[in-house]
Order: C-alpha cells, then structure tokens, then sequence
C-alpha cells in the first residue's frame, strides 16, 4: 500500500526516478537516525515503485522465504520441509518454524513500519489540500488460494487501522457482508470482539431516487451506442403506471443493489429488441429470467459459508408468499435431512442434518426448521415478522440480528419478491394487466 501510494505522490515511473527520490531524501535527512532507518526499510523492501504491484509482492515474498529459511536451515523442519515432507513435521518442529516466522517478520517491520509511517504523516502526505485515495477491490476473486485469502482480508484491516496515524490518507476496501462474515468467522482468535470494528465500517446503501437515476444513465449509455440525439427518459420508454410504476415494481424485485435493478433492466431491454417501448408484459416475462438469474448468483456468493443454502431453498418450492412455521411439514424437512446428511456439508445446517441420523441424537426436526428459516433470513431469501403489528425484517435492509430462537417465536414470514418466480411461489399477483 505504501508504495502504491507514494509512486502516485511522486509520480515514479522508472528505476532512475525511484532511485533519485530517495538518494534525496537520504540528503535531506541526513543525521537523523530515526528517519533514516525507514528510508533503508524503504529501500529494502519497496523501492521499486516503477513495477506492477503483483511483481513488487513476488520479490517481498522472496525476500521474506530467504530470510525465513536462513533462520531454520539448521533444524530438523528444515530438513523435512526441503524433501517435500511438510506433513511429517511434528507438533514441537511446526511450533519452531511459527516462532522463528513470527520472529522473522517482527524483525523486518515492528519498529521500522511504525517509523517509516510516522515519516509519511509529517514529511510526505502533509498538506491537507491534496488528500489520497486507495481503493482496494475485488477481494472476493481467486487472486491467492482460497486457504490464504480470509487471513490476508484479516491481515489487510488490522493495517489499515495502522494507517490512520497518516492523517491525509484514506484506504478504503471494498468488501461485501458474505465475505466479511468469512473472513471473521475463519481468522476469529481468542479476545476477539466484532464490535469494535464498526467504527471502520461504512455500509454502502442505495435510495430508490439512486437507483431510478443509476438505470436511466445505464439505459442511457445502452442506446448511446446505438443512436445519436437527445437523453432519453424512462418514460419515454417504460409503460404508463397501473397499480404500480414500472420501476417501483422492479425494484421491489432487488436487495436495492446497483447490479439486482440493472440486470433486471437489461432482461427487460433484451426482451423489447424491435419494439418502441418496454411493454408490462415484457417486464413480467424478464422476471422469469431475472428471478432464476438472481437465485443462481445468491447461491454463488454464500456458497463458501453456507454450501447447504441451495438445498434449503428448495424447501420454499411452491410455498405461498407469506408463510407461517407450520408451512414447513415434517415431510419436507426429513426430505431436507436425508438429502443433507451425507453430503460432508460444514455448515451448520449441514452438521444438524448428521446429527440427526445419529441413533441418541437430542436434535430435533424443530431445530432444522429453526436453522433453515434462520439461514434462509440471514441470506435475504425471507423477510421475518416477530408480531402481529411489527414490519417485516429484512436482513439485506439492515434489519435485526435474528437468532434461531426469535425463529420459534416469529409469527408470519415473506419470500422476497426477488426469488418468487424461481421458487414458483404461490401469490396473489394479478398477471393479466392489459398490453401498454
């Protein structure tokens, strides 16, 4: 991240301008001891700016395995690690190479890195008028193995709460709610305490006056493609208003995300190809692709975490929009238990499904209705009503932490509208509005 940053100060393009940046900043901080230790660490470890950022964590990573074998190469772990034998290393020679890691890496950056930042907040980002920015992004990607990843995102925040002693730099990281519950759930240790990371969470959300204008500007770019002239309108395109504006109808149909009302939009566009306007028919015949296409991509971003959700969907087939505990029969949730149980699944839903099977087992199919209603609120597939006169709570809105027990004690629960046509949910919807 610093280099990042200071190769966008600085403007450093090549090795020659690297290495005349430093050489004169060496000069001017000549005699001071504290400064120049962290140009040196500077220079040892991120001098070359000029470099993509994925060549620069190569020759780190390097630098790092040299410096950790040289301090191991005597020992048995050593040994066994060069001959490929890492699996035979004892409890004793791993807890060796962990300490001598730690010692490593605390050797290279404890006091150099808080020095070294210390010189970035006085001598380099100091002039409030040019702040600066680093976006970190698609961290959900395959960009290290999957088993390294969730301690790297981990890694990655606690240096971030480092950097803000560097008071006109601000790194953001742009993380969705799935992935930032693995990552906690995976690098938890002992101490740890979720709430504390609030005060460093700006949660992203999205008006419905947002949204209308982000789906006319992309509607917009869409036929800028196509024709030349005025901007278009979404009425001018778009049916005229029944019971409801076209509009307010599709967006009903998202978790208010750019890309749930734009993927609707484009089903929309698609299906109007050669006409003049997005007739009401249009738009229920893209929510039959929509609908399906969104269930397939909730599947997808839960899949790590909750690899039974799929499964526990289909347990809402044909249910009714609204639905009581009681709509979930006994049938339905052995059927889900028999198709859970032996399928290895380290979810907790999955892991009740083997516990049930077990001949002295105290679980019960009441506790499986519990988690699957819990699990299937927490991914936004329901809303949940507590009381006759509450609202329905919605997860992806924001909505109450629910536990399995408020589960028992709901009294009415909502497929979101989202998923009806994929789930061939039963409503009272009237499809006959006439042609417009």
């Amino acid at each position: 991240m610093i280099t990042e940053l200071l190769r966008a100060r600085y403007d450093l393009r090549d090795k020659a301008a690297s290495a005349h940046w430093l050489d004169n900043l060496f000069a001017k901080v000549r005699g001071d001891v504290a400064r120049e230790r962290s140009l040196r660490y500077l220079r040892q470890w991120g001098d070359e700016f000029w470099m993509t950022t994925e060549t620069r964590m190569k020759e780190i990573t390097e630098k790092v395995e040299h410096k950790l074998s040289g301090s191991i190469e005597a020992s048995i772990a050593f040994a066994k690690a060069k001959v490929g034998a890492v699996e035979d290393l004892t409890d004793s020679e791993r807890h060796e190479v962990i300490s001598r890691g730690s010692e490593v890496i605390n050797a290279i950056q404890l006091r150099e890195l808080s020095e070294l930042l210390d010189f970035l907040n006085e001598d380099v980002f100091n002039d409030p008028r040019r702040p600066y920015y680093l976006a970190l992004d698609k961290l959900d990607e395959e960009w290290v193995a999957s088993v390294s990843r969730n301690k790297l995102i981990r890694a990655l925040i606690e240096e971030i709460k480092a950097f803000r002693k560097v008071g006109n730099v601000k790194i953001v990281i742009v993380l969705r709610d799935d992935l930032l519950e693995r990552v906690y759930d995976e690098t938890r240790d002992g101490g740890f305490q979720q709430e504390k990371y609030e005060a460093y969470y700006a949660r992203v959300s999205w008006s419905e006056e947002e949204l209308i204008s982000l789906v006319e500007k992309r509607v917009n770019e869409v036929f800028r493609h196509k024709y030349l002239g005025a901007q278009i309108e979404l009425n001018q395109i778009f049916p005229s208003e029944r019971s409801t504006s076209p509009l307010a109808y599709i967006l009903e149909r998202t978790f208010n995300r750019p890309r749930d009302a734009i993927s609707y939009v484009n089903h929309c566009l698609l299906l109007a190809e050669g006409r003049q306007r997005v007739s009401w028919q249009v738009i229920r015949e893209a929510e039959d692709k929509y609908s399906k296409g969104r269930l397939k991509s909730l599947f997808d971003e839960w899949l790590s975490s909750y690899p039974s959700l799929q499964r526990v969907t289909r347990i809402l087939d044909g249910i009714g929009e609204s639905f009581t505990r009681s709509a979930l029969t006994e049938v339905a949730l052995n059927d889900l238990a028999a198709s859970l149980s032996d399928r290895g699944y380290v979810d907790e839903v999955g892991r009740l499904c083997e516990a049930l099977l077990l001949p002295e087992t105290r679980r019960t199919m009441a506790d499986l209705a519990s988690a699957s209603l819990w699990l299937l609120y927490h991914t936004g597939v329901i809303g949940v009503k507590m009381s006759p006169e509450s609202p329905f709570y919605w997860s992806y809105r924001g909505g109450e932490d629910l536990t399995h027990g408020d589960m028992k004690r709901a009294t009415m629960f909502r497929v979101h509208k989202m998923f009806w046509r994929a789930l061939h949910v039963k409503t009272n919807q009237a499809w006959n509005t006439p042609e417009s």
